[in-house]
């Protein structure tokens, strides 16, 4: 299972391939740097957070994080995205 930051699910290869074979289609991907990569106490799932950017007839760039689980042979089970925005500012920022 694949659980997208902005809502759409995919489950089972078929519907994975389905996906990947869509965004092939419409997207190219300019970058995508991984910031780190930690593991939980169990060992169980990754947390990796990184910066996504992409072009479909606009660019864009977010920052992530996905919650990567991994069942007992090993092989990934299920995947959830978490999304910000990648510019940020402070709003109350002392400027004195």
């Amino acid at each position: 299972m694949y659980e997208e930051c902005y809502g759409p699910v995919y489950v089972g290869t078929d519907e994975l391939h389905r996906w990947v074979d869509h965004m092939l289609s419409r997207q190219t991907v300019t970058a995508w740097d991984i910031h780190s990569i930690e593991p939980d106490q169990s060992d169980e799932t990754l947390f990796v957070s990184w910066t996504f950017s992409a072009t479909e007839g606009e660019d864009y760039t977010f920052d992530g994080i996905s919650r990567i689980h991994f069942d007992s042979d090993g092989r990934i089970d299920h995947v959830k995205e978490y999304r910000a925005d990648h510019d940020q500012h402070r709003p109350f920022e002392s400027k004195g």
